[in-house]
């Protein structure tokens, strides 16, 4: 866990200098679903056996990802949080930008989405959401994160998004893939 420190430091850094203007502004391109039909059981590892049930559902989650305004990078789509609860506040929907890490950046026979731009772009702007939905550094809850309402920060969102996205970043960093420089 220890290494995680430096990696966490540097990602908060550079998260902070993100503004939305400073990300592309092309349109982007739809994340296309996955042809099963190219794929073979034996392309998977044992342990990755539950990988096609997320790798069918992943476009539909990647596309999600707001595009542009002021929820851009957030997912817009109810996935692991109650339907009440999926607010644009709510820095627990941001934990799926790991589920975008891990398919941008796993290098197997069976992943069509490792090292495609669609899925990058997508990353990239929901680390940048994150990093937009922190308390003002001027509120007495200065660098925490908001779950059930807009201004109730608290440690629990802050602790686990904080841990999703040095776990992104790390999967990034250790893949050796194309990312924006700002990230």
């Amino acid at each position: 866990m220890p290494r995680i420190y430096p990696v966490l430091f540097a990602a908060l850094l550079l998260l902070a200098a993100f503004h939305p203007s400073r990300l592309s502004a092309q349109a982007w391109t739809p994340v296309p679903s996955c042809n099963f039909s190219s794929l073979s059981l034996s392309q998977f590892a044992d342990h990755e056996l539950e990988v096609p049930y997320f790798l069918n559902h992943f476009a539909q989650v990647a596309n999600a990802v707001v595009e542009s305004g002021t929820d851009r990078g957030f997912l817009n789509l109810k996935v692991n949080r109650e339907p009440a609860d999926n607010q644009t506040y709510n820095a627990r929907i941001m934990e799926n930008q790991l589920a975008l890490a891990y398919f941008y950046t796993a290098n197997r026979p069976w992943n069509p989405y490792y090292g495609q731009a669609v899925v990058r772009v997508r990353l990239e702007a929901m680390l940048d959401r994150w990093t937009r939905i922190q308390a003002p550094d001027t509120s007495a809850s200065a660098g925490l994160f908001a779950e059930y309402s807009a201004t109730n920060w608290s440690l629990a969102p802050t602790g686990f998004g904080v841990l999703h996205a040095a776990q992104a970043l790390d999967l990034v960093a250790a893949s050796g893939l194309t990312f924006d420089a700002v990230v």
